[in-house]
């Protein structure tokens, strides 16, 4: 009797832990898509931007929309090619996107150009670090080699963003630094920044 009773309890155990491995959380269900489109940036006026299309820019400073015509009042836009307008960020370390909690979103592309403030340093190349953000969840983070566009020597680059980790987000950071050894800006100093364009999206609802 006893060695029946062993066997049920050994049974009773493994159908719970395999159960119990069946019913793990899965992860984050993706909401229904409820709309598309494109952040071109080409129907607003030169100057700070804290909204568009839904999307919040956080930081007054943090965000501009340019010209990338000859004349542009904002002198960090040399080498910007992205015509008419596209969105700088004012080298102000990372900035982010955000749906304002009021939708989820996929970041599915976008054209990125980064520069440095002057050519002081003469970097050839900046890496970017673009961050998603989900709650509860650690962030995606893909990592970019631009050429320093100071100058007109960059060519926008064309970043594609696929794969569910991309999907669903509140919240896109993004982030430029000099390739090499990261030294603190002297005092005066700006930080190199980058330009966004053609943001390609799907918004999604909050479930």
């Amino acid at each position: 009797m006893s060695f029946l009773l062993l066997l049920c309890y050994i049974y009773i155990v493994l159908t719970s832990s395999i159960l119990g491995s069946l019913s793990s959380p899965l992860p984050q269900k993706l909401c229904p898509i409820t709309s598309g489109g494109v952040l071109s940036f080409d129907d607003l006026p030169e100057g700070p931007l804290s909204t568009y299309n839904g999307f919040h820019f956080p930081g007054v400073v943090d965000w501009s929309i340019i010209s990338g015509t000859t004349g542009s009042a904002i002198p960090y836009n040399l080498g910007i090619t992205s015509r008419p307008n596209a969105l700088l960020s004012l080298f102000h370390f990372e900035t982010s996107i955000n749906s304002g909690n009021a939708f989820t979103f996929d970041l599915v592309s976008f054209n990125l150009t980064a520069l440095t403030a002057s050519n002081k340093k003469k970097a050839a190349y900046l890496k970017v670090r673009v961050s998603g953000f989900r709650p509860g969840e650690p962030a995606m983070e893909k990592w970019l080699r631009v050429r320093n566009a100071f100058g007109g020597q960059g060519m926008p680059l064309y970043v594609y963003f696929g794969g569910d980790g991309w999907r669903g987000l509140q919240n896109v950071a993004v982030w430029a630094v000099e390739e090499g050894p990261v030294m603190p800006p002297a005092p005066g100093e700006m930080t190199p920044g980058f330009v966004l364009d053609d943001v390609v999206y799907n918004k999604r609802l909050v479930c």
